[in-house]
């Protein structure tokens, strides 16, 4: 409690005038504290893992830099720290082996997830879907790369309905908090 009281003081001189912080749920001792200091849950995040999925064409690769700007415009929510724009610009230029792929309807984008392989591993870094059947083909295609995990997906969008569809574990809630200096 001393601890967070120090950084926000020291937030608050240096010109801060927001906190954010993540908490996962099972941590009700930290929970509790951070509530008392006057933090507020803002939304909750869950942390998703699927296995290796047999179906690489459940959407197809698209560009890159389409993927990009189709999220962009179309989340329904700001990405968690962890998968910002400047995350995903930082992995690229540090070379991480970036992909994305798409889902159409008449040549139009209806989704696409950006997700980073790494060994025999996937993981989403962004993904934005009109609906929960779109993410599913979305996460599949993601998920012929290998076992894929997907973090920090805001509870309730299509994203997070998807995973638990296609029988996803869920490894961790968290609770996004917010504390106005």
């Amino acid at each position: 409690r001393e601890v967070m009281r120090a950084a926000m003081a020291t937030a608050h001189s240096r010109g801060c005038r927001t906190i954010w912080l993540e908490v996962i749920d099972a941590n009700r001792a930290a929970l509790s504290v951070y509530e008392q200091l006057g933090f507020e849950t803002t939304r909750d995040l869950l942390v998703w893992r699927l296995p290796r999925s047999a179906d690489p064409a459940a959407a197809g690769v698209v560009d890159l830099g389409r993927a990009r700007s189709w999220i962009a415009a179309h989340r329904a929510h700001p990405e968690p720290w962890q998968r910002a724009d400047a995350v995903l610009a930082r992995l690229e230029r540090e070379g991480e082996d970036l992909r994305a792929v798409g889902s159409d309807h008449d040549g139009e984008l209806v989704g696409a997830t950006i997700y980073a392989v790494t060994g025999d591993s996937a993981r989403v870094l962004q993904i934005a879907a009109l609906d929960e059947a779109i993410a599913i083909s979305l996460l599949s295609s993601a998920a012929s790369a290998g076992p894929l995990s997907v973090g920090n997906v805001p509870a309730g969008e299509p994203a997070s309905q998807a995973m638990e569809s296609l029988g996803g574990e869920l490894v961790a809630r968290q609770h996004e908090m917010r504390f106005v200096l």
